[in-house]
């Protein structure tokens, strides 16, 4: 397949890669404490170049998809989901989690 048609269709080395994400809250949610909440997991994300899709307790993590200088393209990896994991598991209001593996952005994410 040609480089061109891999760029339109996202395929190949032009693959923009996600994870899902569905967390359950340790007690119900207060409209405060909620919000409140989520400040943490979009500074954190956004301090390692990746993007959160969709909010509450269903969302997705991705990168801003752009050419690195080496001229690779960065998306999302399994050190991404390691962090993501890692970071929801030192946080109190979390209860429990489920981090997806990767999966191409462009096509429908499975759901449990």
């Amino acid at each position: 397949m040609k480089k061109r048609l891999r760029k339109k269709l996202h395929l190949g080395e032009f693959q923009e890669m996600c994870f899902a994400v569905r967390l359950t809250f340790a007690s119900p949610e207060e409209s405060t404490e909620g919000d409140a909440f989520w400040y943490k997991p979009v500074t954190a994300v956004e301090a390692n170049n990746l993007l959160i899709l969709g909010m509450a307790d269903d969302f997705c993590i991705m990168t801003d998809f752009y050419k690195m200088p080496d001229g690779l393209w960065k998306t999302a990896t399994e050190n991404d989901r390691h962090f993501m994991k890692d970071w929801l598991e030192r946080q109190p209001e979390v209860q429990s989690f489920t981090v997806g593996p990767l999966a191409n952005a462009w096509r429908i994410i499975p759901q449990d």
